[in-house]
Parts: C-alpha cells; structure tokens; sequence
C-alpha cells in the first residue's frame, strides 16, 4: 500500500510540474481511461527522452503534432521489456479549448508477448482548430529492482 502511494505521490508532482502554463494536461495512475473502442495504432518503441530518475521511477516523454482538425496518436515506451509502467499522461502545448485530449491509457509494445499493457503509454489527442498543434505524452517507468521493505 505503501509503495503505491509513493508512486501516485511521484506521478501527481510531476504532473502539477508539467501543468503549470499549460490548459490541457491529465495523470492516470496505471488504470485504463481510454475509450475501449479506439486501439491505438501500431507504433514502433522509440528512444524516449528522460527527465530523470527518483527511488527507482523514471520518467520519459515525446512531443506529437495533431494536424488540423484532426485526432492524432502519441506513444510512449519505457526503455526496456523489464521496465514497466507505473502511470503516465499528456500535456497539450496550446491555449485553445479546441485541443483536447480523447484517452490516456497504458500500452502493450508487443515485444515482451505477455500482452499486458505495461509498458508505455498511449494518448489520443484532439484537435479542432485550423493549424496543427502539438502535444507530450509522458510515462512513469519503474526500473526492475524498485521494491520497497517495510
């Protein structure tokens, strides 16, 4: 239980870092809060950039463009088929209520073929406006050894 608060504590204060300016911005903390409907597309895991590593969680992201008037796809790997999610979320760039996010959800990369979604995140973003605009999706990873004794 500890540990889990821990996490969520590390998530929330990197999310209220990434939010501050911003009008678009969302946490998931390991659950699904996508649409069931939509799957993401397929995406090749790519070398995401990291903001550095605290007890354990390191936390990575990329920036995505949606074009105009349209819905695009941004994801989010950790590095390695041993890391695995511990939450994650997005950041919209514009100051337009017409950027908006559709889902935030964990992803499955398909390389560790257990097909559990863990080892990324996944975000679909809105855009409504007539110029393309973009967005970061960002994830929690936490590294293989993190345990914590009590």
């Amino acid at each position: 239980m500890r540990s889990r608060f821990r996490v969520s504590y590390l998530v929330l204060t990197i999310a209220a870092a990434l939010a501050v300016g911003g009008v678009s911005a969302g946490i998931a903390l390991g659950g699904n809060s996508a649409a069931k409907d939509k799957a993401p597309p397929t995406v090749s895991p790519q070398l995401p950039t990291s903001a550095g590593c605290v007890v354990g969680f390191c936390y990575y992201y990329d920036t995505f463009t949606t074009n105009a008037f349209s819905q695009s796809f941004g994801g989010i790997f950790c590095p390695s088929q041993s890391w695995h999610d511990s939450g994650g979320g997005f950041y919209g760039f514009s100051t337009s209520t017409l950027q908006s996010a559709n889902s935030s959800f964990p992803i499955d990369s398909g390389a560790d073929l257990d097909g559990v979604p863990d080892d990324g995140w996944g975000v679909w973003m809105n855009n409504g406006t007539s110029s393309a605009l973009s967005f970061r999706a960002w994830v929690v990873c936490r590294t293989p050894q993190t345990f914590f004794v009590y």
